[in-house]
């Protein structure tokens, strides 16, 4: 049966011509349940700051207002820019390409919660931005349930890589529940978990992008040795003396190594 919610959208569409743009990775969520239960898991309080990205025709949107009317939304689509001025006359809304988003000056005296089904293309950029730049105390995101898999996938398995090591050390993470591809409009090919996240309050993020940058080195050959892959970055008595300390075999392949002991080599390596 159709909501009230979803005839709204379903009318928007019809009298606006209104195609759903595969650049932008816009699939719009129209299940009332998911709605609800996504913001819930944020756990917003009347006083709590929120941004939203990507709030396409309000889907999260309404909800949260009805919680805390400290909301600021990023959304790049002028169509549903001006969709959503109308709806909600007092809601801030940024018109900026996302990864152009100035995280680092946002609310930057203020902690906020995000919120956000992630466009699949470029969820990791924007966790990376996120993560890198935002003044967040949690964070609550839609992702493609095989990226949430790779986040949360266990050392020694073929989808543990960087990203899921640089999100382990840096953040606290959450497989909350998955939504099936049904439950959008229009429906894409798989489907999505949301998960939680926030920082490690005992990770000094100055040493975000250098623990990236070495994550990059040594997951840059998955096939290839530790070893052979870090040689290109480093002399090798280095290599030697820090693989020693750490009791790393040389012949050790990138995913089966803890992300507990990448942390430590990162900091050998570079002498922080």
């Amino acid at each position: 049966m159709i909501g009230k919610e979803e005839n709204k959208f379903i009318s928007f569409i019809k009298k606006n011509k209104f195609f759903a743009s595969r650049k932008m990775g816009q699939n719009f969520l129209i299940n009332e349940n998911i709605k609800k239960k996504i913001v819930d898991s944020l756990e917003i309080k009347p006083d709590d700051h929120v941004l939203e990205i990507g709030p396409g025709f309000g889907a999260l949107t309404k909800i949260v207002l009805s919680q805390t009317k400290n909301l600021t939304v990023v959304e790049l689509d002028k169509r549903l820019v001006e969709f959503l001025k109308q709806e909600y006359k007092e809601l801030r809304i940024i018109n900026i390409d996302v990864l152009k988003f100035d995280f680092k000056e946002f609310n930057k005296d203020t902690q906020y919660k995000i919120i956000s089904n992630l466009p699949y293309s470029i969820s990791s950029k924007i966790i990376f931005k996120i993560l890198k730049y935002a003044n967040f105390s949690q964070s609550v995101l839609m992702v493609q349930k095989e990226m949430a898999d790779r986040i949360t996938a266990k050392v020694g398995t073929k989808k543990y890589n960087n990203f899921t090591v640089l999100l382990r050390i840096t953040s606290e993470i959450k497989k909350l529940f998955d939504v099936s591809n049904n439950c959008f409009f229009p429906k894409p090919e798989v489907d999505s978990t949301v998960i939680s996240f926030e920082r490690k309050k005992d990770f000094d993020f100055t040493n975000f992008e250098k623990l990236e940058s070495f994550l990059l080195k040594c997951f840059s050959q998955k096939r290839k040795t530790i070893f052979n892959n870090l040689k290109n970055y480093f002399p090798k008595q280095k290599i030697e003396e820090v693989f020693n300390k750490h009791s790393i075999i040389p012949t050790t392949r990138p995913e089966n190594i803890k992300e507990e002991l990448y942390l430590k080599m990162c900091f050998d390596f570079y002498d922080l």
